[in-house]
């Protein structure tokens, strides 16, 4: 089955999308999946504390995904939820590109303002180099 895939950082913006695609995958005949996108680096304050970098990385996939649990809990439904690695837009991208999605949906701002402003925001990039169909929701 086709799905409506849909990005979410935790943010307000991507909570709404969350909530929209939801809204709009039955009407569509399409199945719900959210997509969290974990570094595939270590952050710098965990270079900082030190430890495994394979427990880390699995530990920030564990919270990813507990995160859109929280999300579908909140809205209702029953999502599949994925949690991947890599840099935001690409990682969604490809996801998207490789997997049968017929819809990207995600917020137009996410959990880094600082960095939107200063190399553009995921989904300003996702817009550019996604060629599946992609709403933003505001």
């Amino acid at each position: 089955m086709k799905r409506l895939l849909v990005a979410i950082d935790g943010s307000e913006p991507s909570k709404r999308a969350a909530q929209a695609a939801a809204e709009m995958a039955p009407k569509l005949g399409l199945a719900l999946s959210f997509v969290h996108v974990v570094p595939g680096h270590a952050v710098l304050n965990e270079w900082q504390i030190g430890g495994d970098e394979d427990e880390m990385r699995e530990q920030r996939k564990q919270d990813g995904l507990a995160m859109l649990a929280r999300v579908a809990a909140q809205i209702g439904v029953a999502p599949e939820l994925r949690c991947v690695e890599g840099t935001p837009a690409e990682a969604i991208e490809q996801l998207a590109r490789h997997e049968d999605v017929s819809l990207l949906c995600l917020g137009s701002r996410g959990r880094t303002l600082i960095g939107g402003v200063l190399i553009g925001s995921v989904a300003h990039r996702l817009v550019h180099i996604c060629r599946k169909p992609t709403l933003v929701v505001h």
